[in-house]
């Protein structure tokens, strides 16, 4: 280490092995700093400066100088005249700001950063190797710059002053995926751009600032306060018009996205702009603007976004699934989405701020799926869906303080295709408000829903022409060519009147009014939902007549009267309740609450049972000959009959659930739960149950599960296993029985049918936290038939029995001892990471295949009876095995062809008496010994 300064002569300097500080002063100097991180400083003269090894420091100062880094991190600056800056290897900083000298800057090895900011000269840039950043910020000079091989960004700005005459700089990205940058907003005059596809090659110009480009694979460019015309590249390119400062006197901005997904922006723009996307998936915003603007997304999706806007704008989606806002827009905006599956809003969210009014928007759908959306929106809006199938969304509100979000008078027609209209109107309006709904071609949906109307529902509905209306109080909807219904009613009283189609009817809890409810034509559906009974202290009572088709539903001083109803949806109350069905396929709900009898009537129906911790568990029966049962919870029943399927939720407590002759779901708690699905394909569960559980499946396909879970919900692991000791028998049928997360000791029979028997952890847990790993030892019978039986990420001993058929038995994520009996038939056998044992109990029972097989530590087991020839039990003798294709001595049993990886039996070797016959095949090139054999 060591501290020179030079003389006024030509000097030459050498710095040391260590960090050295070296000052030539004046003269043409010559200055080694040789290792270390040295400080060397040029002073005035022509110099040359050489870092050498080490982190330099290069200052060349006056004169015209030239400057190498030498390897490592360098920092090099040339100073004042016409300077040579060379950083060789390493990561250097090459510093040519403010200077008024004609520079040559090269980068060399490494990723650079070259700055010639503010530069007067005409300056010569080039990166090499790397991903270099170039920096040319208000520069008066012409400049070249290029990048050489590697991802290289370069960032540009206009100068506050334009120069006298035309200033070109030039912009070459070379190799590699390369970034422009440019800054424009404080030029004097407006932005033109120009770009060639085909050449890759570009232009940039305001007023007497240019910038020519190629080999650019991405642009950023932010307009001027000027009228801006901006063309993007091929690439995924950023376009802003306007302004990111304060100014608000902006022009009127031409944007070009081109090829590629383009960010284009005029946020905050006072004038009227133009902006067009190209091919890709373009992002658009003219947030905050108060200018008219056209977004065109053409092809790919697109989203534009003109939200919080006070001008008239016109969003064009083009081809592909776009995404189209005009929310919180004070002014009258076109949407048209266009080709795809487009989504169109001209909404917003309710609130207490102060009073917002919308503007009169038009929505166009197009061809394709489309959701459009006025919500909350106080303008009178047309929103067509044209083709597909089109969803509209309109929710209104009044508060008596601020007309906040209340409707305006809309008009809204679905056009071709199955389209479906939502209305949720939460408060009326101080004044008629109406909306105009014409479904056009198709099966078309109508839902409404008054949440605080000042009145009931009056519906009116003409046959012959298909058109109909809905009132609440101030809010009226006139619909026509809509062939479903769904209206949810008031409280108050509602006469409510269907359609030509299939609708659906909704009334909630006693305080309903009452009600008059007529279906019309078509298979309609009342929903009747008196769960919120919790204080009156009264049930309800249901009646029907199944000659006239129909009935009633009493709760205390009000009643539902109804006709024309084909299906019912009731759910009773805490008390007791008297459920009646109709002729159609009905959903009946219960409680443990209450003393409730429940008759299903005709049809193929539903009762849904839910339990409310009422403190002990519950005992259900079924009469299959009668199709009559109960549901009983301490001194709580329900009885039914006529029920054909049956969806039971139990306790934590100890249940015991059985099924009915149908389809049944039935769930248990956390206690020990016997559940019994009987005929028909049920669906039985005792999930996160730390009990004992017994669960069959009965005849059919059925579905048995007791099994825990994990969660990783926003990054937060939670695992909920399981500890008890569950069987789960399937029966006949193809079943499907699982325990997974669950470190009992489970039983799975699956029994007839070519069941799947699981009992796993998880491997999606790996990444963050590690697989879990079950730790139970579980035994799995397939049965008859052909099974599946996987044993996965357990460290359990498993038994896995396939029974007859042809099965599969997997445990390759297992690291336990497990035990692999195919049974009768041609089975596959996949072993884990653990010690496993393969049995066989005879030579006939069909050629098994084994794979994972591990020489080393891991078992053949056969059965001495089943097998005979005269085997001891224990390890087999030596003179009983042999590698070949055939036994070459009488006492040789068991043959392996350590080629093939087939393995045969011959009951007396090479005797001739006995023809040996393949009972295993063993594939991975396995060498087995006579130690791989256990009799027994």
């Amino acid at each position: 280490m060591v501290n020179i300064i030079g003389t006024n002569g030509k000097d030459t300097l050498l710095g040391s092995e260590g960090a050295d500080t070296i000052n030539a002063k004046v003269g043409d100097d010559i200055i080694n700093g040789k290792n270390g991180n040295d400080l060397l400083s040029g002073d005035a003269g022509n110099d040359t400066l050489i870092g050498g090894a080490g982190n330099d420091t290069l200052l060349g100062d006056t004169d015209n100088d030239s400057l190498r880094g030498g390897t490592d991190n360098d920092s090099l600056r040339g100073g004042t005249g016409n300077n040579l800056v060379g950083g060789d290897e390493g990561n250097d900083t090459l510093d040519a700001a403010y200077s008024s000298g004609n520079n040559i800057l090269s980068g060399d090895a490494g990723n650079d950063y070259l700055d010639i900011s503010y530069s007067v000269g005409n300056n010569t840039v080039s990166g090499k190797d790397g991903d270099d950043s170039f920096y040319a910020d208000e520069v008066q000079g012409r400049n070249t710059l290029n990048g050489g091989a590697g991802n290289d960004t370069f960032y540009l700005s206009a100068s506050k002053t334009a120069p006298s005459s035309l200033t070109t700089q030039s912009v070459n990205g070379e190799t590699g995926e390369d970034y422009l940058s440019v800054y424009y907003t404080r030029a004097t005059k407006g932005i033109t751009t120009t770009f060639d596809a085909a050449t890759n090659t570009g232009s940039i110009r305001a007023g007497t600032n240019q910038i020519n480009y190629n080999n650019i694979e991405q642009l950023e460019i932010r307009g001027t306060t000027y009228a801006d015309f901006i063309v993007g590249s091929n690439g995924n390119d950023l376009l802003f018009g306007g302004s990111s400062g304060n100014d608000l006197n902006y022009g009127n901005d031409t944007i070009f996205g081109g090829e590629g997904n383009d960010c284009l922006n005029v946020d905050y723009s006072t004038s009227d702009n133009i902006l067009n996307g190209g091919v890709g998936n373009d992002q658009f915003s003219a947030t905050s603007s108060t200018g008219d603007n056209i977004l065109n997304g053409e092809d790919g999706n697109d989203n534009l976004s003109a939200s919080k806007t006070d001008g008239n704008n016109t969003l064009n989606g083009g081809a592909g699934d776009d995404q189209l806002n005009a929310n919180y827009s004070t002014g009258d905006n076109i949407l048209n989405g266009g080709d795809g599956n487009d989504s169109l809003s001209a909404s917003r969210d309710y609130d207490y701020s102060a009073s917002f009014t919308s503007g009169n928007n038009t929505l166009n759908g197009g061809a394709g799926d489309d959701k459009l959306s006025v919500n909350y929106s106080t303008g009178d809006n047309i929103l067509n869906g044209e083709d597909g199938n089109d969803s509209f969304f309109a929710s209104g509100y009044y508060d008596d303080k601020k007309a906040q979000g209340t409707f305006g008078n809309n008009i809204f027609n679905g056009g071709n295709g199955n389209d479906s209209f939502s209305f949720v109107l939460y408060t009326s309006p101080p004044s008629l408000a109406t909306q105009t709904v014409d479904g056009g071609t198709g099966n078309d949906l109508l839902s409404v829903s008054y949440v605080y109307p000042s009145g009931g529902i009056t519906t009116t509905f003409n046959a012959a022409t298909n058109t109909g209306s809905i009132r609440a109080g101030t809010d009226l909807i006139n619909y026509k060519n809509i062939e479903g219904l769904h209206i949810s009613g008031t409280v108050y009283n509602d006469l409510i009147v269907g359609s030509n189609g299939n609708d659906t009817l909704s009334l909630y809890g006693s305080s309903s009014g009452n009600d008059t409810i007529d279906g019309g034509k078509g298979d309609d559906l009342l929903e009747a939902y008196y769960y919120s009974n919790s204080s009156g202290g009264e049930g309800i009572t249901s009646t029907f007549n199944a000659v006239t088709n129909t009935g009633s539903i009493t709760s205390g001083t009000n009643q539902v009267s109804y006709k024309n109803i084909e299906r019912l949806n009731i759910s009773g109350t805490a008390y007791n309740d008297l459920i009646v069905g109709g002729n159609g396929n009905d959903t009946l709900t219960g409680c443990d609450r209450g003393k409730d009898t429940i008759d299903g009537g005709k049809g193929d129906d539903l009762l849904s049972f839910y339990n409310y911790s009422i403190g002990q568990g519950i005992t259900s029966t079924f009469n299959a000959a009668t199709n009559t049962g109960s549901i009983t919870a301490g001194p709580n029943q329900v009885s039914y009959k006529n029920i054909e399927q049956l969806n039971i939720s139990g306790t934590n407590y100890d249940d015991l659930i059985v099924g009915s002759n149908g389809n049944d779901t039935l769930a248990g708690g956390q206690g020990n739960n016997t559940i019994l699905g009987g005929a028909g394909k049920d669906y039985l569960s005792a999930d996160y149950s730390n009990g004992n559980n017994s669960l069959s499946g009965g005849d059919d396909n059925d579905s048995l599960n007791v099994s825990g879970s994990y969660d990783d919900y926003r990054g937060d692991f939670y695992l909920d296993a399981i500890s008890g000791k569950n069987t789960l028998n399937g029966g006949a049928g193809d079943d499907n029985l699982v325990t997974n997360y669950s470190s009992g000791n489970n039983l799975l029979n699956g029994g007839d049918g070519n069941d799947t028997l699981t009992a796993a952890g998880s491997a999606s847990l790996y990444s963050l936290y590690g697989a879990y790993t079950v730790s139970g030892n579980s035994t799995l019978n397939g049965g008859a038939n052909d099974d599946r039986l996987i044993v996965d990420y357990s460290s359990g001993n498993n038994l896995l029995d396939g029974g007859d058929g042809n099965d599969t038995l997997t445990a390759s994520g297992a690291s336990g001892k497990n035990t692999f009996q195919g049974g009768k038939g041609n089975d596959n056998l996949y072993g884990g990471a653990g010690t496993d044992t393969f049995v066989f109990n005879s030579f006939n029972e069909g050629v098994d295949s084994i794979y994972n097989f591990n020489a080393i530590n891991e078992l053949i087991q056969v059965s001495a009876a089943g097998f005979g020839g005269a085997l001891s039990s224990g390890l087999l003798s030596a003179s009983s095995f042999t590698l070949g294709t055939s036994a070459t001595t009488s006492n040789q049993r068991f043959i392996y062809n350590n080629t093939t990886g087939a393995l045969y039996f011959d009951q007396d070797g090479s005797a001739g008496g006995f023809t040996q016959v393949q009972f295993a095949q063993l594939s991975g090139g396995v060498s087995l010994s006579q130690n791989n054999f256990l009799v027994v």
